[in-house]
Formats: C-alpha cells, sequence, structure tokens
C-alpha cells in the first residue's frame, strides 16, 4: 500500500481526492482493468468484478444521496426519489 504524506493543514478533501488519485491510476494500470478495456477480459471474470463492485457504487451513492430524513431527494437519472427515467 503507498504510503500517504499530507501536512497537517491539507483539507480532507484534498487529501480523499489525492488517494482516489493514486488507488484509481493503480487500479487502472493492472493486468485486468487493461485487458477489460481492451474487450479481451473473459466474461466469468468481468461478471465476477461487476458483481463485487456493485455493491460499492451503490452504498457510496446512497451514503451522497441519503444525508437525512428531511434532506432533499437525490437528482440522479432513474432514481425512484429523483427524476424520471426518460
Amino acid at each position: 500500500m503507498t504510503q500517504l504524506s499530507f501536512s497537517a493543514c491539507t483539507p480532507l478533501g484534498d487529501r480523499v481526492k489525492g488517494l482516489s488519485l493514486r488507488v484509481g491510476a493503480q487500479m487502472s494500470a493492472t493486468e485486468f482493468l487493461t485487458t477489460l478495456r481492451e474487450g479481451r477480459a473473459p466474461g466469468e471474470r468481468y461478471i465476477g468484478y461487476i458483481t463485487s463492485t456493485y455493491p460499492l457504487v451503490v452504498a457510496s451513492t446512497r451514503g451522497c444521496c441519503d444525508r437525512s430524513p428531511s434532506s432533499t431527494p437525490c437528482k440522479t437519472p432513474g432514481s425512484r426519489k429523483g427524476w424520471p427515467v426518460s
């Protein structure tokens, strides 16, 4: 794992962004994601990847949208609380 080096004065948002950029670059350089981009990934491996990452995507999206019961509903296309799907 990459060691992080942040100043105590670095805003949290900048820290999160920096970490996500580094982790994203590391993931993007993996053999699997390279073959996936090139369309050469075996179907069962692709399905395994999607089924393992899907819950993370849903959880992070819900975390951004469902702040509190009184918050404004999430306005993502296709969401039940948001805009209608066209």
